[in-house]
């Protein structure tokens, strides 16, 4: 996926490798979205111990992005680009279905 921002397009990062490299974020943020990233390729619904304090049917896709500290922008090309929700409705809901788009 690729996200347009500040008069130019980008690739959306898919994984960790591309979130380090990636020239949409700065150094903070890109590590911040590396730990993203990791948690839910490593995230299994049947192993609640790869949930580190996230029930994803309690948890909501902003109080997700919040637990990673990641910021506005990143949250909406991962919530659109890369989980390709439409709204932002996502947000609100239970991180459960974020978390298996992405």
């Amino acid at each position: 996926s690729y996200v347009y921002k500040g008069g130019k397009i980008y690739k959306a990062p898919a994984d960790e490798k591309e979130a380090l490299t990636s020239s949409l974020m700065g150094m903070f943020e890109k590590r911040r979205f590396r730990s993203f990233l990791i948690y839910v390729q490593d995230f299994n619904k049947d192993d609640p111990k790869t949930w580190k304090d996230v029930d994803p049917s309690r948890t909501t896709g902003a109080q997700l992005y919040e637990k990673f500290g990641l910021d506005k922008d990143t949250a909406d090309f991962t919530g659109h680009a890369l989980a390709l929700h439409r709204d932002d409705d996502y947000l609100s809901k239970p991180c459960h279905d974020l978390i298996n788009r992405v």
